[in-house]
């Protein structure tokens, strides 16, 4: 967390049909802190990798990477969407209004 921040209580973001719950922290501000990820299959390779890729996301948000920085260096399917989870994860709160 950056010094004299603090972060807010974290708030559920869903999609259908996507096999992820997420969740997000943000800053007093209102900025993005931090991001959950996980699947209903705790334990498996997954749910493994999605935890881990959101706790490496969440770090980079705490010392400072711009959101979109960090949704344009994720991989992306030849029509623009998201590949993975963090970078769906990360679409959907950029679509969504808080």
């Amino acid at each position: 967390m950056l010094a004299g921040t603090g972060v807010a209580r974290p708030a559920r973001v869903a999609a259908y049909s996507w096999p992820y719950t997420a969740g997000v922290g943000r800053f007093n501000d209102g900025g993005l802190a931090e991001i959950f990820l996980s699947t209903a299959k705790h334990g498996t390779a997954v749910d493994l990798n999605a935890r881990d890729a959101a706790v490496a996301a969440s770090l980079l948000l705490q010392h400072g990477c711009p959101v979109d920085t960090l949704r344009r260096a994720l991989t992306r399917n030849s029509d623009g969407s998201a590949s993975g989870p963090l970078a769906r994860a990360l679409d959907l709160l950029a679509e969504a209004v808080f």
